[in-house]
């Protein structure tokens, strides 16, 4: 068929008699159609063009320069971004301090002792500690300080003499060569000696004085046993009257 001859680039050589232009014989009635002769030439070029300069940007696209050139970079300071899902793990946390049993305050020594030893018999061993209770106040009554201690002597002969017995003479401190007459935790018994001293003729005064006292105090850890029941407190209490229980922090 005539249009076959257009699907080859290249044509075969025409028979004698005819040009070089000549693609296929002229359909009856129509004019003979001839292949532009630079046509050929002009497709291979483009085809080969095209495929440098695909070849080209398919390079320029993936190409990746090396880090040879490029300046050293620091690590970042500062904190670390995480992936996800990934858990940041937290320093643990200080064990909390020792919790321990206190039970007190006990007046007397032997009394303390009486109740650790009951605690003993319930299964716990208790330790015994010793602090000073400096809230309280007291009234003191005293002679002002002498202005000797000869002059002391001779005040406490005049007090002798008057039937005075309970009396001591302060060497030291502030109030050196006093003669104190007493220390009174009420402040009735403090005025009634006052009283009586002044009576015989004797310018004592009074002070209101800090009286610290002796506490006695027994603990226990509670990991070693936990607080008293109210029935094992009260026998405890039978010991020590003003006795009480607490958790509190190891000592």
């Amino acid at each position: 068929m005539p249009l076959n001859c257009l699907r080859h680039w290249r044509r075969p050589a025409p028979p004698p008699g005819i040009g070089r232009n000549w693609c296929c014989a002229a359909w009856p009635g129509l004019p003979a159609w001839r292949w532009p002769e630079s046509t050929e030439g002009d497709v291979l070029k483009f085809t080969i063009y095209t495929l440098l300069l695909l070849n080209l940007g398919f390079f320029v696209w993936h190409y990746r320069p090396g880090d040879a050139g490029l300046p050293a970079v620091e690590p970042m300071s500062g904190p670390r971004l995480l992936r996800y899902g990934e858990v940041v793990a937290t320093p643990a946390a200080a064990a909390p301090a020792g919790q321990c049993v206190t039970l007190g305050p006990v007046a007397k020594q032997a009394r303390a002792e009486a109740v650790r030893a009951l605690l003993a018999e319930f299964g716990i061993q208790a330790e015994t500690r010793m602090t000073r209770d400096t809230s309280r106040k007291g009234y003191w009554v005293y002679l002002p300080p002498a202005s000797s201690r000869q002059a002391a002597r001779e005040t406490v002969q005049a007090l002798k003499a008057k039937g005075v017995e309970d009396y001591f003479v302060v060497v030291t401190g502030g109030q050196k060569n006093a003669i104190s007459l007493g220390v009174f935790s009420r402040a009735e018994l403090a005025r009634r000696r006052l009283k009586a001293m002044k009576k015989k003729g004797f310018p004592a005064k009074i002070e209101r004085v800090p009286l610290p006292r002796r506490e006695y105090w027994l603990d226990w850890p509670v990991s070693a046993h936990p607080p008293l029941d109210a029935d094992r407190l009260a026998r405890l209490g039978e010991l020590a009257p003003d006795l009480g229980q607490v958790q509190q922090a190891c000592p």
